[in-house]
């Protein structure tokens, strides 16, 4: 995931596993901002930052 202070950046976190189920493709990261959700798998999330 793109961190919202270099656009270069790379930022690896815990999620909460309701996020496969959600329908919406911006979600809201508690303490980050909000991302948009560019893939999803049981293994991993691909999120890019959008704003605060």
């Amino acid at each position: 995931m793109r961190g919202p202070h270099d656009r270069r950046s790379v930022a690896k976190g815990l999620v909460e596993d309701a996020i496969l189920s959600e329908k919406s493709d911006t979600v809201q990261f508690e303490r980050f901002g909000f991302v948009k959700v560019e893939k999803r798998t049981p293994e991993k999330i691909v999120c890019v930052y959008t704003h605060d």
